[in-house]
């Protein structure tokens, strides 16, 4: 059997990978693998923080049109500075959801942090500054309003919220509709209750698979993009759709 670190290569602390032959080190490299990067021609980011993602997005999909979502006023006065005018590139302050209607989002130091979840607690979590009244949109209505056809990746990073902004993509969540699918997550299953003192209201990943799955989408990749010291959760991505 191949020890399967063997290809690394190791400088001091830091690693060379052949990316080209493994999965879950870049998201990108592994989008490629599944379709070139001009057949991305629609992208949802949800989430849209200050902008990071929609940023690469439009670096590494020259065809595509980039629908970024923020809800909180200073959070998206940071994204429309950070992103500008661009015809490829449409900014909606609104939250996803699977209701539609004014919703009350927790704010934190960290804009990053700001959660529509009532009870997400975790060791991160410690400074909050206030509440924020938004606008919430499903993800169905978007769709419609703006004559989307075909999502070929959706991108959600929404602090414990993600459940519900696929359930709002009502009939369109299917791989017909939305291609791809690449979201955060903090543990597999729910807590015990002995640990939902230290972090609770976190996504699931067993629950997003199960409402994946029954849509007809697999599970592709998974990230680590952190473990967190002293709770038991970890910051995760995955990617979702059919190969």
């Amino acid at each position: 059997m191949r020890f399967p670190f063997e290809s690394f290569k190791r400088i001091g602390r830091y690693r060379i990978v052949n990316a080209g032959s493994r999965w879950g080190i870049d998201l990108f490299d592994d989008l490629e693998r599944l379709a070139q990067p001009d057949a991305f021609q629609m992208v949802f980011d949800v989430g849209a923080n200050v902008g990071e993602m929609s940023t690469l997005f439009m670096k590494n999909f020259p065809k595509a049109t980039i629908h970024a979502f923020e809800p909180v006023d200073s959070t998206f006065a940071k994204l429309r500075r950070t992103l500008g005018s661009h015809p490829r590139l449409a900014l909606h302050k609104i939250a996803a959801s699977d209701t539609s209607g004014p919703a009350t989002i927790r704010l934190f130091t960290d804009p990053a942090k700001d959660t529509l979840v009532s009870n997400l607690t975790d060791c991160y979590r410690t400074d909050p500054c206030g509440l924020e009244r938004v606008e919430m949109w499903r993800l169905d209505a978007v769709i419609s309003e703006f004559k989307v056809c075909l999502i070929d990746l959706l991108k959600i990073d929404v602090e414990g919220f993600e459940a519900n902004v696929l359930r709002g993509c009502g009939d369109n969540l299917k791989p017909e509709r939305i291609r791809y699918i690449y979201f955060e997550f903090h543990r597999i299953n729910k807590l015990m209750m002995a640990d939902s003192a230290v972090a609770n209201g976190h996504s699931q990943l067993g629950e997003l698979d199960r409402l994946l799955e029954g849509k007809g989408y697999r599970l592709l990749v998974i990230y680590t993009q952190g473990v967190h010291q002293g709770e038991p959760i970890g910051t995760y991505n995955a990617l979702y759709g059919t190969f």
